[in-house]
């Protein structure tokens, strides 16, 4: 019915016209002197309305002024600086991204890649929509890129691109608002991107390190961080959390607005956002106990401090008993009250001991926030009864926190400008160690080759019928489209809430491979790691349960056999 009124119109363009403009002409008659009436009773209301408006855009106004005023100032200082290093902060932008430029060459003008754990399945379009909410705010906007008519892969190099080069500028103006030159701000820029690198694969000795800890039963009392990426490199959710806090702090430093900060917090990745919530409310008490002198004791700031881990603690259970407990999300939870030690924070209170007498009474107490707030983040169970995988906030917030306190240290001892090149030319050298560990994860020759047209319109028209035999390759091959559903044996399809809708095609898939015998040989691996993914959904995964008591839940049997195939054929590749 819509459809014919739609083609009368196509048909008739002057009655297409009088039609509407009748009824907007009808609808006008008749509300209009009620309208005046209306606004006329509510003018006190409209004009408190307005009021209020002009106090919520004020800070921003002052943000705006105070901007201007200092432009001059700022850019006096920044025009002394070399344009070296201007190259040198652009380094943790331009070599991260030499990947994908090499892949859209080679490929033919197509982005398909990571360069960090898992982002093929975060910047899908199924795993967008099935993961967006308050955990992952940012899945909202990976939803609308992709159905705004960009693909996984160009949404990824983007964000690479324009938000890691918006936080090195914003960070390099944070530094440089807290008094330090020019030079020493884009050095600071640098160690903050590149000092993550040392928590990861691509540092042997570390790693090493962190396997003994597996093995030997220390992940249960013990929690560090392991990646072979920095946080500000991971597409969406940390990059883009660490790229609110950046503008919200850059805010508050030039307003003295303490709320801007508050601004930003529900739309953080839940693990950035609770150590982070905890330096502000820490910060945010000690200046109203500043304003109001309610405690004026000798452990005031360790006092109010503790109150800040205590009530996010209680507002953290809270989320969970009224929102979390009996979803699918509580299955990665563990009920515990024991206590965990966040490994970064040792060190960094290690760090903080050594140059708290070199620093500003001020920062030093700030910088104790920092070096505390990975602990607390890994030890809200506490309090709230249960853990959120504790590794995430030591990756995700600790590494960051690490490299905070590490650059004030070396900036603290004061020795000479071949200090500074040492460190310029280490954090240059770590980024590098993380481009290379890029292309490492890239490898495979199907990401850096042509793309025959075969499998460009196989991908194009139905991706989930697409076959290869490498499920990490499979979910990265389901980044090339807008909208692309996974390929056939992704390991992607196995998370989450999107297993319940891929679960039936895959026993069709993992059929009608095992029907051939060659095929069914080669393609055992991959349909192994799909069966146990499927089987308990991940929530096995040592990260998860940390070596705690956990009753691990089986959701889907994956060797049962599904009445729901069709006789649609595969598409192998290569």
């Amino acid at each position: 019915m819509i459809e014919k009124r739609h083609s009368a119109f196509q048909a008739d363009p002057l009655r297409s016209f009088c039609l509407p403009a009748s009824i907007v002409v009808s609808v006008a008659v008749d509300c209009l002197p009620r309208s005046f009436v209306y606004l006329k009773r509510r003018a006190i209301s409209i004009k408190l309305f307005i009021i209020n408006i002009g106090r919520i855009l004020k800070p921003f106004y002052l943000f705006y002024m105070d901007f201007k005023k200092e432009e001059k100032n700022s850019s006096m200082a920044n025009a002394k600086l070399p344009g070296v290093w201007y190259a040198i902060l652009s380094a943790p932008v331009l070599l991260p991204i030499l990947f994908p430029i090499y892949q859209w060459i080679k490929t033919g003008g197509y982005f398909f890649y990571q360069n960090a754990y898992d982002e093929y399945s975060y910047l899908s379009y199924d795993g967008a929509l099935f993961k967006r909410g308050l955990v992952r705010p940012s899945e909202y906007l990976i939803c609308w890129l992709h159905e705004w008519g960009l693909s996984s892969g160009y949404i990824n190099f983007m964000f690479d691109l324009i938000l890691v080069g918006t936080i090195a500028l914003l960070l390099k103006e944070i530094f440089f608002r807290l008094g330090h030159d020019a030079k020493d701000a884009v050095l600071f820029t640098l160690m903050l991107c590149a000092l993550p690198v040392l928590f990861g694969v691509s540092i042997s000795l570390y790693s090493e390190m962190f396997y003994w800890t597996l093995k030997s039963n220390w992940v249960y009392w013990l929690s560090l961080p392991e990646a072979y990426f920095p946080p500000f490199y991971r597409t969406p959710d940390p990059q883009f959390s660490f790229l609110l806090i950046c503008g919200a702090v850059l805010a508050f430093l030039r307003t003295h607005k303490i709320l801007l900060l508050y601004a930003v917090v529900p739309f953080l990745y839940v693990f950035v956002k609770v150590p982070y919530l905890f330096i502000v409310l820490s910060v945010h008490l000690w200046s109203l106990n500043k304003k109001y002198g309610w405690l004026n004791i000798r452990y005031t700031h360790a006092i109010l401090a503790f109150l800040s881990y205590v009530v996010l603690s209680v507002v953290v259970g809270l989320y969970y008993q009224f929102r979390i407990k009996g979803t699918l999300d509580a299955e990665f939870l563990i009920e515990s009250r024991l206590p965990l030690v966040s490994g970064t924070s040792v060190v960094c209170l290690g760090i903080w001991w050594c140059l708290r007498k070199s620093v500003t009474e001020e920062k030093r107490r700030i910088l104790g926030l920092i070096s505390f707030s990975p602990l607390m983040a890994v030890n809200t169970q506490i309090i709230s009864g249960f853990i959120a995988m504790p590794k995430n906030y030591e990756q995700n917030f600790g590494t960051v926190c690490f490299a905070i306190l590490v650059a004030y240290w070396m900036a603290s001892l004061n020795t000479g400008r071949w200090l500074k090149r040492a460190q310029l030319v280490a954090g240059v050298l770590l980024i590098g160690i993380y481009t290379k560990t890029i292309f490492v994860v890239n490898s495979h020759p199907v990401l850096s080759h042509e793309m025959p047209p075969q499998l460009i319109n196989a991908l194009r028209e139905d991706s989930s019928s697409v076959i290869f035999e490498n499920a990490a390759l499979g979910s990265t091959m389901s980044m090339v489209f807008p909208r692309q559903p996974f390929t056939g044996l992704a390991f992607s399809q196995s998370y989450d809430l999107g297993a319940f809708r891929y679960f039936e095609h895959y026993l069709c898939v993992k059929e009608k491979i095992r029907k051939n015998p060659s095929l069914s040989e080669k393609y055992e691996p991959v349909l192994k790691v799909l069966d146990h993914g499927y089987r308990h959904l991940h929530t096995d995964f040592i990260f998860v349960h940390i070596n705690r008591p956990k009753k691990i839940k089986t959701f889907f049997e994956p060797q049962k056999r599904s009445d729901q195939c069709d006789s649609k054929p595969l598409f192998f590749y290569p």
